[in-house]
């Protein structure tokens, strides 16, 4: 097994043949590892806190919640990383260094999972309302447009109707002028034959009252009977 300074995070050798060996640390080696590893977890948690306060900034804002969700789940994944390789180092430890540190560790890691399973579960209340009011505004969008084109069907309806009585009506003034014009000159005509009848009635009349006086007068004594 070979030996580990604890310049870096400790991790499994992988040999040459593919196989994984177990790193040996010296007792410096160890602390330096140690050292290390938490100030990563401490920094971790920090940035975590910062991502879970988002959340929170983010539900009061009514903005970017899945985002906000989406970079706390990225830092939750690199903080589950840096405790599994503290639990490794804490394995290791022959000297008894983590005994004081591990506690500690665990505490400030349950610590944040349950800010962060609080901060999730109030995400997912104001998703779930904010998919309610979605749901709710899409409803009412649908029967807007239902509406809408029940409104402009009822329109072209009215309208086509309109146009249908207007073009009767129109049927119907041509058809009543026509026929008052048939009126009129049947009327004219029959005025035109009643004014012929008189005339030549009045030009006959007076011969015929001139005739039957002249007819009536007795014989002057000169005229021969």
């Amino acid at each position: 097994m070979a030996e580990y300074d604890g310049n870096s995070l400790s991790s499994p050798v992988v040999s040459e043949h593919g196989e994984k060996r177990t790193r040996t640390f010296t007792h410096k080696g160890f602390q330096n590892t140690l050292i290390n590893q938490t100030k990563t977890f401490n920094k971790q948690t920090k940035v975590l806190r910062v991502a879970i306060d988002l959340v929170y900034k983010e539900i009061e804002e009514n903005s970017a919640i899945k985002e906000a969700l989406d970079s706390l789940e990225k830092e939750r994944r690199m903080l589950v990383n840096s405790v599994k390789s503290l639990e490794e180092l804490f394995a290791q430890d022959k000297w008894g260094e983590t005994t004081d540190v591990e506690p500690t560790i665990r505490k400030a890691f349950e610590s944040p999972e349950r800010r962060i399973a609080m901060a999730e579960a109030a995400a997912a209340k104001e998703q779930a309302e904010y998919d309610r009011l979605i749901a709710q505004m899409e409803k009412d969008r649908k029967q807007r447009e239902a509406q809408e084109v029940l409104e402009r069907s009822a329109a072209q309806a009215r309208h086509e109707h309109d146009i249908a009585v207007l073009a009767a009506w129109k049927l119907e003034a041509v058809a009543q002028a026509k026929l008052e014009a048939i009126e009129r000159s049947i009327i004219q005509e029959e005025d035109d034959s009643y004014s012929g009848k008189s005339s030549r009635k009045a030009s006959v009349e007076p011969l015929e009252r001139t005739k039957a006086w002249v007819e009536s007068q007795p014989p002057f004594e000169g005229d021969v009977v």
